[in-house]
């Protein structure tokens, strides 16, 4: 009976020992990166211009769209393509389905220092139609859909 004790207790601590001989540790380092980003406030804006044949003068209009960009990023530009009505690189035009009537627009705005979320920035969007472009137009609604990019 001894035997089987003193067995047992050997065992026993053998078994420890080799836990404590197989302890171990390591140093685990751990890493985060913020991702520079600019983000509209909202997914759409409207800009309304108004044409009225018996002006002489160029139909204008402006409207903002706020953006943000992460803190310590600046945003490099805002840019746009030319709508779905255009047929040449450049040449934005509104339609009414039928008929289409030229017209541009001006970004301004769009390459302001980042603060985050807290810190919306604006972007001026000023459009314009010549008075040439719609004085004969045909009555009626023209739209045009254009796509504004934000590049941080």
């Amino acid at each position: 009976m001894k035997k089987i004790l003193l067995v047992a207790v050997v065992m026993v601590i053998v078994a420890a020992a080799g836990a404590v001989m197989a302890a171990d540790t390591n140093t685990l380092t751990v890493n985060a990166t913020v991702v520079g980003t600019c983000k509209f406030n909202a997914p759409t804006s409207t800009l309304n211009l108004s044409l009225d044949p018996s002006s002489v003068a160029d139909a204008t209009a402006s409207t903002t769209v706020t953006y943000w960009c992460t803190n310590g990023t600046t945003a490099t530009g805002v840019t746009s393509n030319d709508g779905i009505h255009s047929v040449a690189v450049g040449q934005k035009r509104l339609s009414d389905g039928t008929n289409f009537i030229a017209y541009s627009i001006a970004l301004t705005g769009g390459n302001q220092a980042g603060g985050g979320p807290a810190s919306p920035k604006t972007l001026t969007i000023d459009g314009t139609v010549l008075n040439a472009a719609f004085i004969n137009a045909v009555a009626g609604t023209y739209a045009d859909t254009v796509m504004l990019s934000l590049n941080p």
